[in-house]
């Protein structure tokens, strides 16, 4: 079964290693994350994640953005999804963002730039 993401945003910034911070909410199926070394909760996360976009795809550094899971659930299902973005608090996604731009050393770029 694929899991859709549902984009909350795309933020334009400079930087040495991004150009994007790309806000996103998805559904894991939780479990052993042996990379890191913890169990990880089944439910919806939220993403914070800087990239690089090109012509012909996008550059990630590892351990540049955030994720944090908003909503414990069972089981996948749309309905889930988007009443968790729905109930997402916009100013605590605004810190995060601000959060992961200050830690990848980027700067937003203002709208009368673009």
């Amino acid at each position: 079964m694929s899991y859709e993401d549902i984009i909350i945003k795309k933020i334009p910034v400079t930087g040495a290693r991004a150009n994007t911070v790309e806000v996103k909410v998805s559904y894991n199926i939780g479990g052993m994350n042996y990379f890191a070394g913890a169990v990880e909760t089944r439910g919806v996360y939220i993403h914070v994640t800087p990239y690089e976009q090109y012509e012909g795809g996008r550059v990630y550094t590892g351990f540049s953005g955030v994720k944090s899971c908003i909503l414990e659930c069972t089981r996948y299902s749309k309905k889930k999804m988007q009443q968790a973005v729905d109930e997402l608090d916009m100013a605590w996604v605004d810190n995060i963002v601000d959060h992961v731009i200050n830690k990848n050393q980027l700067t937003k770029v203002e709208e009368d730039e673009q």
